[in-house]
Formats: C-alpha cells, structure tokens, sequence
C-alpha cells in the first residue's frame, strides 16, 4: 500500500503543473486521461489485495485479527480512495473549464481555500494563491473549473482575498457591479438576458429582459423561463475568462411590473464553504 504513494503524489504535482500551463498548453489534458489511470494504477492493486485481505480474515477461521492493524488497514484504504477520487476531479475541472472558452488564453491556478469570512452569508474567503502566482485584483474565481464564485478583492505575495458572488457586499466592493446573465433554455440554446438587482439569503435576484427590449416593454418572442433553468454569466464588465461561467440555476420565478418575471437564482455549490478553488487569470505561463 505504501509503494503507492510515490507515484500519486507525482501524478498530483503533474496536474498542478498543468494547472498552470496557458490555453493551448491544456489541450494536453484530454490526453492527460490515460496516463493520469496509468499513474493511479499502483493504487488498484494494493486496494484490491486489502480488499481480498480484509475478506478472508472474515471468511476464514484463523487467528484473531489484531483490531489496530485492521483500523489501521482501513485508514489507509480509505485514504488511498480518497486521494484518487481528488486527482480524478482536479483532472475533470481542469479540462471542463478549459474548453469553457475555445482559443480563450487563459491560466487557471488551483488553490485551496485557508480561510472564510466571520458571517455565514458573506465575508471575504482567503484563498492560499497570490501575486507570486500570477494573481492580480480583479481576478476572476472558480469552483468546479465552470462555477463562478467571485472575484480577488486583493492579493499579496502568497495569498488573495476573494468576494463570493453571493456576498451581500459585493456590489459595493466592485463599484456597485451587478453581474448579468444569459438564461440558458437547454443546454446550448440562450434566452433571454438576467440582471441581478439584490441579493437575498444567498440567493441573486433579478429582472429578465428579452430581446430588443426597452424598460417597461419588450417586443418579439418571450420564451418560457423556468426553475431549473441555468444562469451563464454573460456580461462585458467582466474579464473575458469569465463569461458563460455558470452563475446558478433558477429557483424562483415571480410575474413583476409589466408581467416581466423576477428571477432568483442560486448557485449550485455553496459557496462559502468550498475548499478548492481555481483563480482565472489571462495570458500565457509565467
């Protein structure tokens, strides 16, 4: 079980080099599938003989099995399962928010979260990734390599401070910027547009516009919007490696003033309590 330890940990340092290669340099990625199974396969074998070990202690009448040695064994399984299902992830989100925008040069830094705000519905995340790395203000912030989390407020040497996009302060700390998106009718075909007005109980309300809009009017086709539907970030104040980042799913409709629907809209991961991040900065490597 040891002997396989060496190995993930250089396949984990080859996904952190990754995660710092520029747009074209993470094409490999796709590739990357099958060396990362080769790489984890030392952990399979040792997995299966615990497994086997484990069951024919049980199966088999025999000496007594020494209960630390079996914790222990256990812990080690579990451990080993664990640290291959995080690589696994890692490999899946890089190479999700890579093909996020084709030809975008864009560098993604993978980042562990060190720190969270004092109040469960807002305050700033330290996040372990700063200027050293390439992390300037204004860098954009990510779960899951296409969940939108928010912005860098600041950064230092080694660290950054990140506004969650659900943060009740985070109009204010952007210069009163409220995101807008575009509403996704299915999985490819984009409706009508979303601009956030508040933000409520970590929720992001809105106003939908439709196409050739004016206040209080809208003209053409107005397709259904509906809970369930997703919320793409599609707003020009925003960095170009952020836009179709996923903001969240509808969760509320209501018919407003001029039967135009309010939406709120929820991200699909809480936010503040994610533990790994990706910071989304523009250009090539160091």
């Amino acid at each position: 079980m040891r002997s396989a330890r060496p190995t993930l940990s250089i396949a984990i340092v080859v996904v952190i080099v990754l995660a710092l290669l520029p747009r074209s340099g993470l094409r490999v990625v796709t590739w990357f599938n099958r060396p990362v199974a080769l790489l984890l396969a030392p952990i399979e074998g040792p997995t299966r003989r615990v497994m086997v070990w484990l069951t024919s202690t049980r199966a088999e009448p025999g000496p007594a099995v020494d209960p630390q040695k079996w914790d222990e064994a256990l812990r080690e399984l579990n451990a080993a399962r664990q640290e291959n299902e995080d690589l696994r992830r890692m490999v899946k989100d890089l190479s999700r928010g890579a093909e996020l925008n084709p030809g975008l040069a864009v560098r993604q830094i993978a980042a562990t979260v060190i720190g969270y705000g004092g109040d469960p519905s807002g305050g700033l995340i330290t996040v372990k990734a700063g200027r050293r790395d390439g992390v300037e203000s204004g860098a954009v912030v990510v779960v899951h390599g296409v969940h939108l989390l928010g912005r860098v407020v600041r950064a230092d040497d080694w660290t950054c401070s990140v506004a969650a996009i659900t943060d009740p302060g985070f109009t204010k700390l952007f210069r009163n910027q409220r995101p807008s998106g575009v509403i996704m009718l299915d999985e490819t075909k984009r409706g009508p547009t979303w601009r956030m007005e508040s933000i409520e109980d970590g929720r992001l309300v809105g106003r939908v516009f439709y196409e050739g809009d004016e206040e209080g009017s809208a003209t053409g086709e107005r397709p259904a919007v509906e809970v369930g539907m997703l919320v793409r970030l599609r707003d020009d104040t925003w960095p170009a490696g952020a836009q179709m980042l996923v903001i969240g799913k509808i969760v509320r409709v209501d018919v407003g003033a001029h039967e135009r629907p309010v939406v709120a809209v929820r991200p699909l991961h809480e936010l503040s309590h994610a533990s790994e991040v990706m910071v989304r900065v523009a250009g090539g490597a160091k």
